[in-house]
């Protein structure tokens, strides 16, 4: 009795489709918000490039 159910618990793969949608969605909108990260870094450290450089330079 255990065992058949066992047996069919790991047969059964109703909503494993739904699972696989699930895991690679995550890993898209993880990927997704990584690579939104390194652009915001990006752009924030080339902003304080060019504020250093206008600093620097002086009106004679």
């Amino acid at each position: 009795m255990i065992k058949n159910i066992i047996a069919n618990f790991i047969s059964d793969e109703r909503g494993v489709e739904s699972m696989e949608f699930g895991v690679g969605g995550i890993i898209v909108a993880g990927g997704a918000v990584k690579g939104l990260t390194d652009t915001k870094e990006i752009i924030q450290d080339k902003n304080q490039a060019m504020l250093d450089k206008l600093g620097e330079s002086s009106i004679d």
